[in-house]
């Protein structure tokens, strides 16, 4: 290429330990052999970086280079684009930048990509001018804080207005909210409300109809002195004890059933009738009483009469040998034995009036009477020692309480 004007050409020898390079390379001084080398993200910068190689290299060979002036876009490599600051990119190339804080700006380049070249001279402050600082990344006022500029500009806020600052009311921050400009210890207060109770001064005289309008539904109430904005339905609480209010005023119960009071108050929700709900002295008649208790066993110290009965519940077993304690189940009105050849000496679940019937569905069943084997309120009382019914047939005992033993319903041969 023809030699630029106003430009310091010198040619520079290549390291033999170089790799072949390109044009527009920018080549540095090696820091070993004094010899140029291809430049590296981590060596880049206008204190290293010496000039702009005009064509391509080898290795142990020479390069012209230029340090200073002006450069054509095809040698340059820039193409055109936007005018710009020109740096050493991680690569050891040219490229556009924008204003840079480091040291690695080497020039500025044209739209056209003409690139004129300053190595060794561009610092960091001379790129963006005055006594350092970085840009400013925010939006508002440029601040200076002990001489140097604050990145992050922002708006005028109390604090930076001189005491004796003199500003118009139409340069102050518009209020972010809607209502009433408030002040704080003579501060006004941006975000504006509307005015609350604790606003208004003791002495000031408001007249009924500026006050805010109550948002509920119902009767407006007053707690301290003071109006609740939230009006609700008068609940028993607001109502003084010495209040005389119609019956027909009276909250409707929300339940279905029958209504009932707590320590004197009448319940909203009503409910069916419950045994609690019963006092101890109440008497009502049997018909008013729903005959189906489920598993609640019934007790009376009358008399319960009736065409029939009829006992449900079957309990099986398969226990054989020697039965000792045999646990019945609540409830159960038989036992249905499928063992061979069962001896048996006490049941559990004994209690008055309670009855059981013992089917041979597997064999013969042996009882022994008041045998030690079974707790002695678990234990049978036969007419002998030892009684016996064959298979397929069945016998019922009965719980006497007063001789707490198990009774047969009639008597057997011995065994």
């Amino acid at each position: 290429m023809a030699s630029p004007n106003f430009s310091i050409l010198y040619s520079a020898k290549v390291d033999g330990a170089a790799s072949a390079g390109a044009m527009a390379d920018v080549l540095i001084p090696d820091s070993t052999s004094g010899l140029y080398v291809k430049s590296t993200a981590a060596a880049r910068g206008t204190r290293r970086s010496t000039g702009i190689a005009l064509s391509s290299y080898v290795a142990d060979g020479t390069v012209q280079i230029l340090q200073f002036g002006e450069v054509d876009a095809a040698t340059a490599g820039l193409g055109t684009g936007s005018a710009s600051w020109v740096r050493v990119s991680a690569t050891g190339t040219l490229e556009r930048a924008s204003v840079s804080g480091s040291d690695d700006v080497c020039g500025y380049v044209e739209t056209s990509g003409v690139f004129h070249a300053c190595f060794g001279f561009l610092t960091a402050d001379m790129v963006n001018g005055g006594g350092g600082g970085t840009v400013p990344t925010g939006t508002g006022f440029t601040h200076i804080t002990a001489g140097a500029q604050d990145a992050a500009a922002k708006l005028v806020e109390n604090a930076d207005v001189h005491a004796s600052a003199a500003i118009a009311l139409s340069k102050i921050v518009n209020p972010t909210g809607t209502g009433v400009v408030k002040a704080t210890a003579g501060v006004i207060n941006a975000a504006t409300s509307l005015i609350a109770n604790a606003d208004v001064s003791a002495s000031a005289a408001i007249a009924l109809s500026k006050l805010v309008n109550p948002t509920g539904t119902g009767l407006v109430k007053a707690t301290g002195g003071a109006i609740d904005a939230a009006t609700s339905l008068l609940v028993n609480a607001d109502v003084s004890a010495s209040a005389a209010i119609a019956l027909s005023k009276i909250v409707n119960p929300t339940g279905t059933g029958l209504v009932k009071t707590s320590a004197g108050a009448i319940a909203a929700a009503s409910a069916l009738l419950l045994n609690a709900d019963v006092d101890a002295a109440a008497a009502i008649a049997g018909t008013k009483i729903s005959p189906n208790f489920g598993a609640q066993a019934v007790t009376t110290t009358g008399i319960v009469t009736g065409q029939s009965f009829v006992t449900s519940g079957r309990q099986t077993s398969s226990s054989t040998g020697t039965i000792n304690n045999f646990s019945l189940t609540a409830g159960v009105a038989e036992l249905y034995m499928t063992g061979a050849a069962p001896t048996m000496t006490g049941l559990t679940g004994g209690a008055s009036g309670r009855s059981i019937r013992i089917i041979a569905a597997g064999g013969n069943i042996i009882f022994n009477s008041e045998d030690a084997g079974s707790t002695a309120a678990n234990q049978f009382k036969l007419p002998l020692a030892t009684m016996e019914i064959y298979q397929y047939t069945w016998v019922e005992f009965l719980y006497d309480a007063t001789l707490s033993r198990w009774l047969p319903n009639i008597a057997w041969a011995a065994a």
